[in-house]
């Protein structure tokens, strides 16, 4: 995997990580 997709990738768990964050202390 290049180095590019693995940024793409990491950027996009923390956005997950961060939506549930959310989502964990609305509830």
């Amino acid at each position: 995997e290049s180095d590019a997709l693995r940024a793409i990738v990491r950027d996009l768990e923390e956005k997950v990580i961060l939506r549930l964050q959310q989502e964990k202390g609305s509830a």
